[in-house]
């Protein structure tokens, strides 16, 4: 014991050691969060460098899979009217019978005869060439997705589908093109479909020399980080939960290190962007006041509901009178239509009321003007029915007034307003282009409708008279296209009804996934080589490491010879103490 007692350390050998261990750690944790935040960054460069040449060709590859989709659509139509001419040869169709004829679609093949020759080529399309896409196409409008029996070749028929309209797009060139400015010795990226069949490679692109490069030897099916990551993000969707967040993976090997990003892309983005904020803001881990909206939300969906069920049960009723009566001439059921008409403004105000509690704070004049304009709306609701004109006019007046206030300070977009815009347009972006096929698709109009007001006021009223159309039923045929926008009417108005109910009956924590799904068009998966980037941080984190202990070396002497002052100076008090115990008053503590 004496021995250990001679060689444990004084007190100021204490302090010193105390103070430097301290130091140490103080340096070490500041080190890791340092490296950490440089590898976060970096692979976020990384990420960003490799998206900015990958975000034409992700569009290019939608402008093909609309036009497939867009073909397919239209064949299904087809098929339709055909079948239904077959039904009724030999008899005239009543009220309810009544459909589309072959001339209800013989623009819309020429406009998409246009969008196919809008790809890339100068001449138009041949008769033979179109003929060869319609046959394809046609095959799909026999066997939809999941048809028993035709599923385990459905994706194979409709990439090559996509590899013919390929050809029109001049697809192969543009990506080489694309990515000439692109390091493809140090990227990699592929667009891979549903069914997990490549589209493209950027192997394909590089340069002989590139191509033999490490990061373009890899065969992704050997690799079971890779396929794993695959089934990662394939199986969610094949279960209906599509990702809307990338899929990240460190991968290293003896001589190189990789970064694997994977992430789903979706096709008609006015539908899908907004579907992916819904989801993003309810399951988001902190509160939102949007939750409490889909709580409420849900009082007016079983509204819906009942409403829904009682038009189908009146509208049965209708038909199976002899002779059927047509539904403009039931007084019953034109009433249910304005009482779910009213339902679909109750749940308008009732956005309206959560977007006034978001900007209350933020906001508080615009979020004055919002509640404003919803009272004179409220106001020129509950006017009576007999109601002078320049009474409604005022209001109207009013109204026009508080439109143009918020319409200028709607020149920003803000992530609020594309909140509460997602929340209320969700349902009728999807309603819309599901009744209507654009012969003009925008992938980008998503993004143009943030930026610009006008825009989003034409949608808005494209929309909302879509839903007008069909809660007047007044026509089951056409509906005004200066109205509701140019493309086909790719259903009837009680077709159009009831896909319309299934929207709007549909819970959000159901539906986002559900238009996620319908809207998937495949994915992208973009492998980085990070070696050099690696050996950057390695080299940073040596000298950081050499230059932390140079420090707290320093620092522990400094120490040392700090706690020897320090260390006297206890000396002396408890010297002083001692004396002070023993009777001597006179002691002075400096």
């Amino acid at each position: 014991m004496s021995i250990l007692h001679k060689i444990q350390p004084g007190l100021r050998g204490k302090l010193s050691l105390f103070m430097g261990v301290m130091l140490f750690a103080l340096i070490g944790i500041i080190l890791a969060i340092v490296l950490r935040l440089q590898r976060e960054t970096l692979a976020s460069v990384a990420e960003q460098e490799v998206s900015r040449f990958l975000r034409p060709v992700e569009t290019l590859s939608l402008d093909v899979d609309t036009v497939v989709e867009n073909l397919i659509r239209l064949e299904t139509l087809r098929l339709r009217i055909e079948q239904h001419e077959r039904d009724f040869k030999n008899e005239q169709p009543d009220y309810y019978q009544r459909y589309f004829t072959e001339n209800h679609i013989n623009q819309a093949e020429r406009e998409f005869r246009r969008q196919i020759k809008a790809g890339y080529r100068d001449e138009e399309l041949s008769e033979d060439r179109w003929e060869v896409y319609r046959s394809l196409a046609r095959w799909f409008a026999f066997n939809p997705r999941h048809t028993p029996g035709a599923q385990d070749t459905y994706e194979i028929r409709r990439h090559a589908l996509e590899w013919k309209i390929r050809e029109e797009f001049d697809y192969k060139n543009r990506i080489a093109i694309a990515f000439q400015p692109l390091d493809l010795a140090r990227y990699r990226s592929e667009s891979i479909t549903l069914g997990r069949m490549i589209r493209f490679d950027t192997r394909d692109a590089a340069p002989p020399e590139k191509r033999r490069s490490a990061i373009n030897s890899f065969v992704w099916g050997q690799v079971p980080e890779f396929h794993g990551a695959m089934d990662d993000i394939h199986e969610p969707f094949q279960a209906g939960e599509p990702m809307i967040e990338p899929l990240r993976l460190q991968y290293e090997t003896e001589q190189a290190n990789y970064f694997l990003v994977f992430r789903t892309l979706y096709r008609n983005p006015p539908v899908s962007e907004r579907a992916r904020i819904v989801k993003e803001v309810l399951n988001a881990d902190a509160p939102s006041i949007w939750k409490q909206y889909a709580i409420q939300e849900g009082e007016i969906i079983s509204r819906l509901r009942g409403l829904a069920e009682a038009i189908r049960a009146r509208r049965e009723k209708l038909r199976a009178e002899d002779p059927p009566t047509p539904i403009p001439r039931d007084a019953e059921i034109l009433k249910l239509y304005a009482e779910y008409a009213t339902e679909i403004q109750n749940r308008r105000q009732l956005v309206d009321e959560f977007r006034i509690q978001v900007f209350e704070k933020k906001d508080p004049v615009f979020a004055g003007k919002l509640e404003d304009l919803n009272a004179l709306r409220d106001e020129l609701q509950q006017l009576p029915d007999d109601a002078t004109e320049e009474q409604k006019s005022q209001i109207l007046e009013r109204i026009g007034e508080l439109k143009k206030v918020i319409d200028e300070r709607s020149v920003s977009f803000t992530r609020e307003d594309a909140v509460a815009d997602a929340f209320e347009h969700m349902r009728d972006a999807a309603l819309y282009y599901d009744v209507k096929i654009p012969y003009r698709p925008d992938q980008n109009l998503y993004q143009k409708y943030g930026n610009d007001p006008g825009l989003r006021r034409d949608l808005t009223y494209y929309r909302q008279n879509l839903r007008e159309w069909i809660l007047k039923p007044y026509n089951e045929l056409y509906a005004n296209e200066y109205r509701v926008g140019w493309g086909l009417l790719a259903m009837t108005r009680s077709e159009a009804e009831e896909r319309m109910f299934e929207l709007d009956t549909t819970p959000l924590r159901e539906l986002y996934d559900q238009l996620l799904f319908e809207n998937a068009a495949g994915f992208t998966r973009i492998l980085m080589d990070e070696t050099e980037s690696r050996d950057r941080l390695i080299a940073n984190r040596d000298r950081l490491l050499d230059t932390a202990l140079s420090i707290g070396l320093r620092i522990i002497f400094l120490s040392f010879l700090l706690s020897g002052v320090l260390v006297a100076v206890i000396q002396r008090i408890i010297a002083g103490a001692r004396r002070v115990g023993q009777g001597d008053l006179k002691v002075r503590f400096d």
